[in-house]
């Protein structure tokens, strides 16, 4: 997930550059980018923090 994000928003940067983007731009560009990375990861590490209670669960209750 995270490499196909980076892949995406570097591809995208040098377009943004090639473009003759003022700086501003890319620098929001560049905070978007953060902040989608952020909520990728809080979402993949909720989702196993997740699926941890549920198993444990699963566990507990056949033993």
């Amino acid at each position: 997930w995270k490499d196909l994000v980076l892949a995406v928003w570097r591809a995208f940067d040098r377009r943004a550059v090639s473009a003759g983007l003022n700086l501003k731009s890319v620098g929001f560009i560049f905070l978007l980018y953060h902040v989608s990375l952020f909520f990728i990861e809080y979402k993949l590490r909720k989702r196993s923090l997740l699926e941890l209670m549920l198993t444990n669960r699963a566990y507990l209750t056949t033993t």
